[in-house]
This record gives C-alpha cells, sequence and structure tokens, in this order.
C-alpha cells in the first residue's frame, strides 16, 4: 500500500500529462483527473472510479438475470 500511495503522491505532484492504464482501483481513485472507458468506442465517464465499478457490477447482474 505504501508503494500505491508513493506513486500516486508523484504523478499527482507531476506538471504534465500522463495516461494512466492500472487495474488498481485505490491507484486510479487517487490520482485520476478524467476517465476514459475504452468499450466499443472511447466515452469520457462523467463519475468516479468506485461509481464506475459499481456500475460494471450492475451490468454484470442484470446480464446474469436475463440469463436466468
Amino acid at each position: 500500500m505504501e508503494c500505491i500511495d508513493s506513486l500516486a503522491d508523484a504523478i499527482n505532484h507531476y506538471d504534465g500529462g500522463l495516461v494512466l492504464v492500472s487495474h488498481d482501483f485505490r491507484l486510479i481513485e487517487q490520482v485520476a483527473k478524467e476517465i476514459w472507458v475504452c468499450d466499443r468506442g472511447i466515452t469520457d465517464w462523467k463519475g468516479t472510479i468506485r461509481e464506475y465499478k459499481d456500475s460494471l457490477r450492475k451490468q454484470m447482474e442484470d446480464r446474469k438475470g436475463l440469463l436466468q
């Protein structure tokens, strides 16, 4: 966890542009200013990374319900 916090701190102090691709929601939550979803095109996600994760969870549950 200390490594993630150190990396997030360094990214937040970087005075430039950066594209971050990560599976680590904790890191993304700490540094993301914009979230782009790449799925059949590119969409600018307007919410937080937690809201995006919740949205994905709901989509999976909805699909599961349709299959039953």
